[in-house]
């Protein structure tokens, strides 16, 4: 009779274990995809033949398979975001912009279909110049992580818990019994 509730007990543990990997595994994935907050950034500028500048723009927070625009007073070009969120547009910038900087813009929607925006600054300098990134929550550094993993590590801590207890409920159990 001990042996079977010895066993009992273990395979709650692990059934409870499993739970709350499953569960942390998911709320990970799924936050990560979906709760990023917008933003754009910028690699380059490649300075060009013609005097023109070739900058990669680079916008995450967006709804998967919407249209993202990328604009700073003309529109640049769209480009649609992939499953992630992250639409990415190679731009270029005519030649009249050397030595200035301009406030690109990305405008499309979040996986809820809210409106959003991101902005960064490019400066497009003679010899290549550099660019800087910023986003509409006001920080110059890229969001990559997921704000729900807290979340999914509580959910997991409160499933180990549980098993825990259960584990030591049925030792518990076990050691109350009086053998006659």
């Amino acid at each position: 009779m001990a042996g079977r509730s010895v066993r009992t007990a273990f395979l709650a543990a692990s059934a409870t274990l499993l739970a709350s990997v499953v569960l942390v595994g998911f709320a990970g994935a799924a936050g990560a995809q979906y709760n990023v907050p917008p933003s754009l950034g910028s690699s380059g500028p490649t300075a060009n033949a013609d005097g023109s500048f070739t900058v990669t723009l680079t916008a995450q927070g967006f709804g998967p398979g919407t249209t993202v625009t990328f604009s700073y007073n003309p529109t640049l070009g769209t480009a649609v975001a992939n499953g992630s969120g992250v639409a990415t547009l190679v731009a270029t910038f005519p030649a009249s912009l050397s030595g200035k900087s301009v406030t690109v813009t990305a405008a499309g929607v979040d996986a809820s279909g809210q409106p959003v925006t991101a902005t960064t600054v490019v400066s497009l300098g003679t010899g290549g110049g550099s660019s800087s990134g910023g986003s509409s929550s006001g920080s110059d550094l890229a969001f990559t992580g997921s704000n729900t993993s807290s979340i999914a590590v509580r959910i997991g801590a409160v499933a180990l818990v549980l098993g825990v207890a259960l584990v030591l409920g049925t030792r518990s159990r076990r050691n109350d019994r009086v053998e006659v």
